[in-house]
């Protein structure tokens, strides 16, 4: 991914120069995922927090964050099923 929403947010850019280094780094997709969503960029949020669960499925922050990231995208039936998956 890229896009404009890089282009507007060094942050962003820097992060994703540095996922293109470590694209495993769990902390960095996370940070990605944060900032993506500070600035309103949900289904680009979802995707850094799909990438990261894939990668750390144990962690159930990263699953809470993800129900959080599929509510705010409008995926009200699948952020309940996610955050049902997250508590189990």
């Amino acid at each position: 991914m890229g896009g404009q929403e890089s282009s507007n947010d060094p942050a962003i850019a820097s992060l994703r120069a540095a996922l293109a280094i470590s694209p495993e780094d769990v902390a960095l997709r996370r940070l990605l995922a944060e900032r993506l969503t500070a600035r309103g960029l949900h289904e680009a949020a979802l995707e850094e927090y799909q990438a990261a669960v894939r990668l750390s499925p144990e962690d159930y922050r990263l699953r809470l964050s993800l129900a959080e990231s599929l509510l705010a995208a409008g995926r009200t039936a699948a952020a309940e099923l996610a955050a049902d998956d997250a508590i189990a």
